[in-house]
């Protein structure tokens, strides 16, 4: 993924007075941030990444609180000048190109103390979730309504497949829960189902648990064969023995 640099930071005061690792962790976060400038917080994994300890990375996250917006819950930060430095302000439901950060605002707003409607992020812009449900054509519709719903519903669904494989914690705690290093090949598996049978899920919170109840089935497939749970009902039976003809004096 490509991103604008602002050369200029270096002599912003704010940046120029941070310390050498809280500059190093700004630019991982910059790096690593959705394209609306969320950053889910993974301490463990992005401490890794860099090369520091979790408790350096954790201080340096602290010393950067003048430049991020911290969650309620603590887990999740929106950094407030990456969509003036992306050349992004003021965000317009018009240009295509704003459509996905308007989309990622509308669903992680409700996360923060925090008004984004000085970013044009208001409601009057956030597009309609669209007409009808699923793929499938809205009653009443005219031929172009309907190929509209369409469009709307492939939009969002694009955009909350983009936030689930960049939901790192979510993905890290599915992979420890379920016992696997493969969720993100099995969501690529999920949303093409979902979208070919024509199930449809609106919100990100929605999508997350069609795709955990999704897949414990699939594990549970997989598992039920395994030798240590083959069962005697899975074992194929046994041909019949043959039966030897005894013939009898008279």
């Amino acid at each position: 993924m490509k991103r604008f640099s602002e050369t200029e930071k270096w002599k912003d005061e704010w940046f120029s007075s941070l310390s050498i690792l809280e500059k190093l962790v700004f630019l991982f976060i910059i790096d690593n941030c959705d394209n609306a400038g969320f950053f889910e917080l993974n301490k463990r994994l992005n401490s890794f990444l860099i090369g520091i300890d979790e408790s350096k990375y954790l201080e340096a996250i602290e010393g950067l609180n003048r430049g991020l917006i911290k969650s309620k819950c603590g887990n999740k930060y929106f950094i407030k000048k990456f969509l003036f430095h992306q050349k992004n302000l003021p965000l317009n439901i018009q240009n295509n190109a704003h459509k996905q950060i308007l989309f990622l605002i509308e669903i992680n707003k409700n996360l923060f103390d925090y008004d984004f409607e000085k970013l044009g992020a208001n409601k009057g812009l956030i597009s309609p979730i669209g007409k009808g449900k699923g793929k499938g054509k809205g009653k009443g519709l005219s031929i172009e309504e309907n190929k509209e719903v369409l469009s709307s519903d492939k939009e969002i669904f694009e955009n909350l497949k983009f936030e689930l494989f960049n939901s790192g914690v979510w993905i890290a705690d599915c992979e420890r829960i379920y016992k696997t290093n493969n969720v993100k090949m099995y969501l690529t598996d999920f949303f093409n189902e979902i979208w070919l049978k024509e199930d449809f899920y609106k919100s990100i919170t929605e999508m997350k648990k069609h795709f955990v109840s999704w897949l414990k089935i699939q594990i549970e497939k997989q598992n039920k064969f395994t030798p240590e749970k083959l069962t005697s009902t899975n074992n194929p039976k046994p041909f019949p023995k043959e039966e030897k003809t005894v013939w009898k004096k008279d």
